[in-house]
């Protein structure tokens, strides 16, 4: 160190100009300003950043919820508008809709849905073979009577004609064996001295039975209509209604006198019942009642089970009616197991009996017992003759609507029951002219068998 110098003060060592002068001496000392920590200040603006996305988070969810919240309440809003605005304001189907179809989910329709395997036009096939032997050997199909069978296995098409003396049955059994050797079919014949069977299978399951009558043996019935120029009479059910508005709207725009049968407690139901009635249409309550293939989740609200007491299965039904006001009679939706229940069926037919209501088996078991049941307790009744879309598909209900034709023509009165599918839908517009230029579609009411005053008053007694 040079002589004269200071000596130098080690880093951190305080200086002259650290220390506190005279002057101010006395006075509170400044704390010295704290230094920064490294990275604090890229924290806090994270922590920021995390709060106030956190807010915006809440903000949206809350909006989101009220939405939602108030979308669930406009269906029962609209009912019960569309209800106090009484029936001017229900009939007009052409008027813009403004509520959407709700997206709750629809119950399953029914449970007789043939074996999947066979097609539409397998069936149609077979029909036209059948139809066509009998026509080559001189059996005019104007006198080939024809019905459809519920059973076990699906669905069967009867044909039935009586031959005069005039056609040799070998000449027939060999024509229309040759024309079913074209399709897919396969064929048995039974022969005895009355009459001659044809039971014919597709892929293992049976469609088809031919009966023809040998001229000694009694003739077939043959309802007709009540007087000789008069059309037939038809009655078309549309089941499963409720669920959805869009479908009822268009089989209303239809122009037909439709009946429609309208699920307990759904969402549409009131509503679908009211333009039904503004519309002239008959209004059924399609009751879920217990089925074989499906669980009881699947049948919808206000079902009725085998395991009830008759107690509850007649408070449900009464309250299952009270949903669809002007229900005029029932008709059971499912139903493959309660059906075949006459203890159970009795309870429901009471409350139907009491109403003055009648009763319309829908027969999705061919071991169904209600209409025996039915009319043994006195109430009015009847069944459905063929189901027009089993196959929702174009192609099947076209041909359930050919078939619907031909057994009208003979039968001279028959009972459909189609559901809102797209293709029945379709169809109906497409055979509408038709079906109105060639038959009568009546009320199903007016196709019920009623019991007579004796019968009334022995079921009364009985009960």
């Amino acid at each position: 160190m040079a002589p004269g110098s200071r000596p130098r003060q080690p880093r951190g060592s305080k200086t002259r100009a650290s220390r506190p002068r005279a002057a101010d001496k006395g006075k509170p000392r400044r704390k010295p300003r704290p230094r920064s920590r490294p990275g604090r200040g890229r924290f806090s603006g994270l922590r920021s950043w995390l709060l106030w996305s956190l807010g915006l988070a809440l903000v949206v969810s809350g909006l989101i919820l009220a939405w939602w919240w108030e979308a669930l309440k406009e269906p029962a809003s609209q009912t019960r508008t569309a209800a106090q605005a009484g029936p001017r304001a229900s009939q007009d189907v052409s008027a813009p809709r403004t509520a959407p179809a709700t997206t709750l989910p629809m119950p399953l329709p029914y449970e007789e849905a043939p074996p999947a395997q066979i097609s539409a036009r397998e069936l149609q096939a077979v029909d036209e073979a059948l139809f066509a032997g009998l026509r080559i050997a001189g059996v005019e199909p104007a006198s080939v009577h024809l019905k459809v069978r519920t059973t076990p296995q699906g669905e069967v098409a009867v044909l039935a004609a009586k031959l005069t003396p005039e056609q040799n049955l070998r000449a027939v059994e060999r024509s229309v064996s040759a024309q079913l050797a074209a399709t897919k079919a396969q064929g048995s014949w039974q022969i005895n001295h009355e009459q001659a069977l044809l039971n014919v299978s597709l892929q293992g399951s049976p469609t088809h039975i031919l009966r023809l009558l040998l001229p000694g043996a009694p003739p077939l019935t043959r309802p007709r209509p009540s007087s000789p120029g008069q059309k037939p009479r038809v009655a078309i059910v549309i089941d499963d209604l409720g669920y959805q508005l869009e479908p009822a709207q268009r089989l209303l725009g239809l122009g037909l006198p439709l009946t429609m049968a309208v699920l307990p407690r759904s969402p549409h139901g009131r509503q679908i019942a009211e333009m039904a009635k503004a519309k002239g249409l008959q209004v059924l309550l399609h009751l879920p009642m217990e089925a074989k293939a499906h669980s009881t989740s699947q049948l919808g609200k206000g079902a009725l089970l085998t395991g009830m007491n008759a107690v509850e299965i007649k408070r449900i039904t009464l309250e299952d009616l009270r949903s669809v006001p002007g229900a005029v009679g029932v008709n059971n939706h499912m139903g493959s197991l309660f059906s075949e229940n006459p203890v159970a069926l009795s309870a429901v037919l009471a409350v139907l009996r009491d109403q003055q209501l009648f009763f319309l088996d829908s027969v999705t078991s061919p071991r169904s017992q209600a209409r025996e049941t039915a009319a043994r307790m006195g109430l009015a009744n009847a069944q459905r003759d063929i189901f027009l879309d089993h196959e929702p598909a174009r192609a099947a209900v076209d041909l359930q609507l050919a078939r619907l034709l031909k057994m009208a023509q003979h039968q001279g009165q028959v009972i459909a029951i189609g559901h809102p599918h797209g293709a029945t839908l379709d169809a109906l517009e497409a055979f509408a002219e038709r079906l109105r230029r060639e038959m009568e579609i009546v009320p199903v009411s007016e196709l019920m068998e009623r019991p007579a005053a004796g019968e009334l008053d022995r079921a009364a007694a009985k009960n």
